[in-house]
């Protein structure tokens, strides 16, 4: 059975947070359920920790990698198991049968989370090119004395 490194898998699959994803998914595989086993090969390099993580290149693996990459943003929808440290609850709930109602008081939650998160990052963005012209100014700046953002004004925000 052949192998991909997780990175060039998430990649494939057209996501855009590659490197938080895969850190993210990384940790799932190897401490939750038995996903190690089923998801990817065995390191068994003493001292040395490989460079890559690969996963297995099949059909099983890119559903997982990419229902993970589906429900990362959602994490909150599920609750946290507490019984068994190896358990991974979307897995479980998912798995074991569930109730929209189960959903429902953390929709409205999750969907003003989203929508603050669109706002901070639309906010950063128009907000860069300042940030930048401030940078190019001033080649020194004390952050514990000095206000960024007094900066921005005295240039003319």
């Amino acid at each position: 059975m052949g192998t991909i490194s997780l990175t060039d898998l998430i990649r494939e699959l057209g996501y855009q947070d590659v490197s938080g994803l895969r850190n993210w998914i990384r940790g799932i595989i190897k401490d939750k359920e038995d996903f190690n086993k089923r998801f990817s090969p065995q390191h068994n390099g003493i001292g040395r920790r490989p460079e890559k993580f690969l996963v297995y290149n099949n059909r099983e693996t890119r559903v997982f990698v990419d229902n993970l990459c589906f429900l990362k943003p959602y994490m909150s929808f599920f609750s946290k198991c507490t019984e068994y440290s190896k358990q991974f609850s979307p897995y479980l709930i998912l798995k074991n049968g569930h109730h929209l109602d189960d959903f429902c008081d953390k929709k409205d939650k999750l969907i003003k989370k989203l929508q603050r998160n669109k706002e901070v990052s639309i906010e950063a963005i128009k907000d860069f090119e300042n940030f930048i012209t401030i940078l190019e100014n001033n080649e020194f700046i004390d952050i514990t004395r000095e206000s960024i953002k007094n900066l921005n004004m005295l240039r003319g925000k």
